[in-house]
């Protein structure tokens, strides 16, 4: 007949007075806590040991549902869905500012300190080492990729354009005085734009091609002028 623990001392059974036993139904009218396998409950319901719900048929809804919030479940919750494919998902409502944290717990207290290691906003931005993403993946601390990194362009066209016969780059002779006065190339940010609001790849990747190619024009240039030099000096 033994059920569980009120607390640490006090045991519960049907013969307490706390459980009671309807048909195939058990049900509980403790005020306190209730540990299976723990005689200190530190919540409504601990469980010390692993825990399977078995639940799965063609008819239901969801196999298996945790939900939160007054247990309104398109609010906040998990559930297994009943396809066959057995898909998990995390359930957040949209006009909800609460999020999904991913957490390490950092002792073994009963409330232990814990650690973020990731965030998932109702707006869909990621968070890794961050709880507030402003961005679809937003990550404080070194990214590293053992493959190709592909950025997609989005934000305009490529740099082709350079090598058209009607593009006049700036002379040699502007761009000494712009380097003179702002101590860093036309069209690419200050060391301190840079510290301010970092670099976008794929603008900077854009900016600093049209530098190379506007640099190859130049040596094209001077290659014409070094063989016009040299033919001038061989007819001496």
């Amino acid at each position: 007949d033994f059920m569980g623990w009120i607390d640490a001392n006090t045991p519960v059974s049907f013969s307490s007075g706390v459980w009671t036993k309807n048909s195939n139904n058990i049900s509980n009218n403790n005020s306190g806590n209730v540990g299976i396998g723990t005689n200190t409950p530190y919540k409504m319901l601990t469980v010390m040991g692993d825990v399977s719900f078995v639940n799965y048929n063609a008819t239901n809804t969801n196999s298996f549902e945790i939900i939160g919030n007054n247990a309104v479940p398109t609010r906040r919750g998990i559930s297994l869905n009943n396809d066959p494919s057995g898909a998990l998902n995390f359930w957040i409502h949209d006009w909800q500012s609460s999020a999904f944290n991913f957490m390490r717990k950092d002792n073994e207290d009963p409330m232990p300190g814990t650690t973020n290691l990731m965030t998932i906003l109702q707006n869909g931005n990621v968070g890794i080492g961050t709880t507030c993403p402003d961005a679809k993946l937003t990550v404080k601390g070194t990214v590293k990729a053992f493959d190709e990194f592909v950025v997609q362009n989005t934000v305009g066209g490529w740099c082709d354009y350079v090598f058209d016969e009607n593009y006049k780059p700036m002379t040699l002779v502007d761009i000494e005085k712009y380097l003179k006065i702002n101590k860093h190339l036309p069209e690419i940010p200050s060391a301190k734009e840079v510290e301010e609001n970092g670099v976008k790849l794929m603008d900077m990747n854009r900016r600093l091609l049209k530098k190379v190619e506007e640099m190859t024009l130049y040596i094209i240039d001077q290659e014409k002028r070094i063989k016009v030099l040299e033919n001038k000096l061989m007819v001496k």
